[in-house]
């Protein structure tokens, strides 16, 4: 019997093609088209496609600088002008964009210690639909915190007004992007794979026994050797399975569980593994991001004993070996195989009464 916890909504063997949306465009998708038109002079607007757009309000018409037309509206027609905190907050930073961007060079040492760019990377939910931009600019807004000197600047360019909300903080976490877009560049991975569900065999007491017997072998260890390293990796993985046995999915955790990403071997091409699946495995260097599939080794159980047969009068020597040879594939569900033999090594046969 298994205890199943479903890890991601997805179906097996299917992968999502994304698709753009179809929509005809508003006004607003095509100002912005043309915006991206005037940053690549030479290609046609019909090149482009809005995938996702969000704004706060409706609008009347189109307008190159909002603020001042705004003002210009009110005074002119003797109405009204509304301020927002928002509003005034991301001209500023747009402005404060500029002129990082026209004087990276100069000011790289306020902001980041790395030369070049540094390339950013949000990895998304599998299978999350390509057109849902939503979370994707929070999460490289922490991105970029982690990777300038000082937090402190990403924290104070975020708009976090009484007036906030997800729209505004949006933009804002956009305008951060573009702001520090001399020192990094983005990228946005979503996952055609993942794991569609848990089948955990045996109780939670188990899953329990397994930990406390997992860390009870860090007795026997040295505390600055290698497999005592590997017990602490291992150790936070079992939590997560027990969490996971518990019904507290993290699907953070599981949809890291690896990544494939394709690189260059000489003249041939390879596979490169990361993820915390390389924590499971001892004497690698988790910390590589060039790990083959063939660098990671589990290894055999290798025993020989030496048979004396009475009964028939002979001397041997014997093989017991075992561990994991295969994998069982049945109804969409994996599970590793063990298996044991004995192996008789018929060039050692000798008589009991030979010397």
């Amino acid at each position: 019997m298994y205890k199943t916890v479903k890890i991601n909504d997805i179906e097996p063997e299917q992968k999502y093609s994304g698709r753009f949306n179809n929509q005809p465009l508003s006004m607003n998708d095509s100002y912005w088209i043309n915006k991206i038109h005037d940053y690549h002079t030479g290609k046609s607007v019909d090149k482009y496609r809005v995938q996702y757009q969000i704004s706060n309000s409706h609008f009347n018409s189109s307008s190159g600088n909002a603020i001042l037309h705004s003002f210009m509206l009110a005074y002119n027609n003797h109405e009204d002008i509304i301020l927002s905190p928002d509003d005034l907050w991301l001209m500023i930073s747009i402005y404060f964009s500029k002129y990082v961007n026209d004087n990276a060079e100069q000011l790289r040492h306020l902001f980041v210690d790395h030369k070049e760019k540094k390339k950013l990377v949000v990895t998304e939910p599998v299978g999350k639909r390509e057109e849902d931009w939503t979370d994707f600019f929070g999460m490289m807004k922490e991105k970029i915190s982690k990777n300038v000197k000082s937090a402190d600047i990403i924290d104070h360019l975020v708009s976090n007004f009484s007036t906030t909300t997800q729209i505004e903080s949006i933009l804002s976490y956009a305008c951060i992007m573009d702001t520090f877009k001399a020192y990094f560049s983005y990228g946005r991975c979503i996952p055609d794979c993942g794991i569609r569900a848990v089948h955990f065999q045996g109780t939670s007491d188990d899953w329990h026994l397994l930990k406390h017997k997992t860390e009870q072998l860090k007795m026997y260890t040295k505390t600055d050797d290698d497999y005592h390293q590997y017990l602490d990796n291992v150790l936070p993985i079992l939590d997560e399975f027990i969490k996971t046995y518990q019904g507290h999915v993290n699907s953070g955790f599981w949809d890291r569980v690896m990544n494939l990403e394709h690189g260059q071997l000489g003249s041939g091409s390879t596979m490169y593994i990361s993820g915390w699946i390389l924590k499971l495995f001892y004497g690698i260097n988790i910390n590589s991001n060039q790990i083959e599939f063939d660098d990671i080794t589990l290894n055999n159980i290798k025993v020989p004993v030496e048979v004396e047969n009475h009964c028939t009068g002979q001397r041997k020597t014997c093989y017991i070996v075992g561990g994991f040879h295969g994998v069982q594939s049945e109804n969409h569900k994996h599970k590793p195989v063990m298996s044991l033999a004995v192996i008789e090594d018929l060039s050692t046969i000798r008589n009991l009464n030979d010397a």
